[in-house]
């Protein structure tokens, strides 16, 4: 029977690339002390980046599409009020009304603006629930607000790489 002592690092380092976690590959280190090396060559792994949290925030991100849409909906919402209401300030200041219509304007414009915050707080409520079920100390991994972290561009440069 063939040992596996025979096998090269570098083929060792590429079998463990398709290991799914960092649990995984951190229990194989302890087999033996060529596949404790393998893990631990620093060149082997430049590439690869390993987060153990990272497995859990797809997870939960596939979970929970339905809420990152209502979110969504709930930002589009509130941005249409806003254009509303900000058309609505540009009328009352620029155009010649008369005061009947500066009431329907004002009545209006109180009115967008209950309609606003109420949607604000909707939103504010939805995504406090929808960031708690993420990391405590740094929440969401690829997020920051509403666009991409410095990390998620970091692993999406270097999945490419390793894709080419």
């Amino acid at each position: 029977m063939a040992s596996l002592a025979i096998v090269p690092v570098e083929i060792l380092v590429l079998i463990f690339t398709y290991l799914r976690c960092f649990a995984e590959l951190t229990s194989i280190a302890g087999v033996c002390k060529d596949w404790h090396n393998a893990v631990h060559v620093p060149t082997s792994w430049r590439t690869m980046l390993v987060i153990p949290e990272l497995e859990q925030e797809v997870k939960l991100l596939s979970e929970s599409k339905s809420t990152r849409k209502e979110l969504r909906h709930l930002r589009m919402e509130r941005d249409s009020i806003e254009d509303r209401i900000h058309h609505l300030e540009w009328s009352l200041k620029l155009d010649d009304v008369t005061e009947n219509q500066k009431e329907k304007l004002f009545s209006e414009h109180d009115n967008l603006l209950e309609q606003r915050e109420h949607v604000r707080l909707l939103h504010q409520e939805a995504q406090r629930q929808h960031h708690q079920k993420f990391h405590k100390v740094w929440g969401q991994l690829m997020k920051t607000g509403y666009q991409n972290s410095r990390f998620a561009h970091q692993v999406a440069e270097r999945s490419t790489t390793l894709d080419s």
